[in-house]
């Protein structure tokens, strides 16, 4: 592997900025550049080593191009449209696991406080509030199994 290194003075002569006022602060611009963060040193008579990470950020020309490489870099991925499934569709699973359970054993094996709350389940959850809100509706329906021979089960 191929360490690169470079001095500031060179860094400052190759961007035709060394007689440039106020070119002093860059290192404090740079140091806080999320394309840089990686990297160490300066422009002083620091030696520069930049880290491969920065080269998401070759063939800019203009602020604009590397603002928006960063934004692209620093934004997250837009997800993937939720797939819509019908609440309807765990109410009827659980309704048909409990006949068949019926039908084998003859005694119901869940009681179901609350359809509504099941079809929630159903629904991804995108706020704290609403992943309470299904953890709960769970542990109503785990509450609703009433397995038989399960004496901890019986009221």
């Amino acid at each position: 592997m191929i360490e690169v290194s470079l001095s500031g003075p060179e860094v400052l002569s190759d961007l035709g900025l060394q007689d440039k006022p106020l070119i002093r602060l860059l290192p404090g611009i740079i140091r806080g550049e999320p394309s840089t963060w990686l990297s160490t040193g300066g422009v002083g008579n620091e030696v520069w080593k930049p880290t491969p990470f920065v080269r998401r950020f070759r063939n800019v020309s203009s602020v604009d191009e590397y603002l928006h490489r960063l934004r692209a870099w620093l934004e997250p991925a837009a997800q993937p449209a939720a797939v819509v499934t019908s609440p309807l569709s765990l109410v009827a699973a659980l309704d048909y696991l409990d006949v068949v359970w019926r039908l084998r054993f003859d005694a119901g094996l869940l009681v179901v406080p609350s359809a509504e709350r099941a079809a929630r389940l159903a629904f991804d959850a995108t706020t704290a509030e609403e992943l309470d809100n299904r953890l709960s509706a769970l542990g109503e329906m785990f509450k609703g199994f009433d397995v038989p021979g399960d004496c901890r089960q019986r009221r």
